[in-house]
C-alpha cells in the first residue's frame, strides 16, 4: 500500500479547518466513537465524585456530633544520613570542627560514611547537645 502525501495550503484558520474536514470527509469521514478505556474512566470520575461527595457529607456530620479526637503524641523522627550529615555541618560552623570529629570519633568513625545507620540517632543527640551548650 502506498502512502499518500496530502499538502494543504492555506491562508486562515478557517481555510484550515475546511480543507481538512473536506479530505477526512473524502477518506470515509468522522467516527464519533469513545473507546472503551474513556468510558470506563469517565465512570470512574462519577464514582469518584459520588464517594468524595459522601465523604464530605459524613465528614460534616461527624465534625458536628463529636469532637475531633487528639493528634497522637509527635513520634520522634528517625535521624537520616542527611539529617547527621546537616547536624554535624552545624556543629562545625557553629562550634568547630574539632568538637564535630569527637563525635564521630564518639560512635567509633573517622568520618561520616562509617557511621552505622544504628548509630545515627546517638550521633544526632551527640550534635544537639553539643549545639546547646
Amino acid at each position: 500500500m502506498r502512502k499518500q502525501e496530502y499538502v494543504l495550503e492555506f491562508e486562515t484558520f478557517a481555510e484550515l479547518k475546511e480543507k481538512a474536514t473536506a479530505l477526512v470527509m473524502s477518506l470515509g469521514g468522522f467516527e464519533q466513537v469513545n473507546p472503551p478505556e474513556t468510558i470506563e474512566a469517565n465512570e470512574v470520575k462519577k464514582t469518584r465524585k459520588k464517594a468524595n461527595k459522601a465523604e464530605e457529607s459524613v465528614e460534616v456530620e461527624s465534625s458536628q456530633k463529636a469532637p475531633a479526637p487528639a493528634p497522637p503524641p509527635e513520634a520522634k523522627a528517625t535521624p537520616t544520613l542527611d539529617s547527621i550529615k546537616e547536624m554535624l555541618v552545624k556543629v562545625q560552623s557553629k562550634v568547630d570542627f574539632e568538637t564535630a570529629k569527637k563525635i564521630l570519633n564518639k560512635v567509633g568513625a573517622a568520618k561520616l560514611a562509617e557511621v552505622k545507620p544504628e548509630q545515627y540517632e546517638q550521633v544526632f543527640s551527640l550534635c544537639e547537645e553539643a549545639l546547646t551548650n
